[in-house]
């Protein structure tokens, strides 16, 4: 289902509660809520291993960029890439919301590792000369990146925003910023609603709270806007030949 279609039924259901969530929150609001609901659900599905799980990953290609001593140094005899990924939901069990990272056929897996660990992991005899990624600074670095892979890396993740994932697609218009697929199961969408309008977030007061400092922030605005245009009609009829 379109991302679209599942703020336009959460926005309903606020309606049909006679919540005031429904008129008051923009679509990027709902999105919010939507996205938070999806990442609680997430979690509890990583910790019961719910195939739940496999239709909220996301895959993306991306160019891996190169760095030099000041930024990491020498990880064996080369200096590691990094990947500048959209933020994912970490779990602990998989590395940092990372299921699959390497090339689009599946033949070249950079498999996880982590900063402490990575000179000593190269350094095995038979499974040190692969690829492995690991996290440092929340940003993150693969080691022995073949060629192959230089151009581009496949990552299959558990991304904690999917409209970011949107916005890389060639695809992507701005003006629907909602038209793809939300990467949940639809058949479990009822889950989704059901948590997204509970008090288990917390976030609809926060968004009206929202709001409402907007408004007021354009009330004050307005008055100030009146005030000035008070003062200059003041000013006009008090020069001469305007009495």
């Amino acid at each position: 289902m379109k991302a679209k279609e599942v703020i336009d039924n959460l926005r309903t259901m606020f309606i049909n509660t006679g919540s005031k969530l429904g008129e008051e929150l923009r679509d990027q609001h709902l999105m919010f809520l939507i996205d938070s609901a999806r990442s609680i659900i997430a979690e509890r599905s990583v910790m019961s291993k719910s195939k739940t799980l496999d239709s909220m990953l996301q895959s993306i290609s991306i160019k891996p960029n190169r760095t030099n001593k000041s930024e990491v140094g020498f990880i064996g005899d080369s200096y590691p890439y990094r990947l500048d990924l959209p933020d994912r939901i970490d779990t602990s069990i998989f590395t940092n919301g990372i299921f699959y990272m390497g090339d689009s056929q599946g033949e070249t897996v950079v498999t996880p590792s982590s900063f402490k660990s990575i000179n000593m992991s190269i350094r095995r005899k038979y499974t040190g000369s692969g690829p492995m990624y690991f996290m440092l600074n929340d940003s993150v670095y693969i080691a022995q990146l073949p060629m192959e892979l230089q151009r581009s890396v496949k990552v299959r993740a558990l991304f904690e925003t999917p409209s970011d994932i949107a916005k890389m697609d060639p695809n992507y218009n701005p003006i629907f910023p909602y038209d793809f697929k939300y990467p949940f199961p639809q058949k479990e969408l009822s889950m989704l609603y059901q948590v997204a309008m509970s008090g288990e977030l917390g976030f609809g007061d926060e968004a009206v709270s929202a709001i409402n400092q907007r408004r007021a922030k354009q009330n004050k605005d307005s008055e100030i806007v009146n005030a000035l245009k008070g003062l200059t009609n003041a000013q006009v009829q008090q020069e001469p030949g305007n009495s």
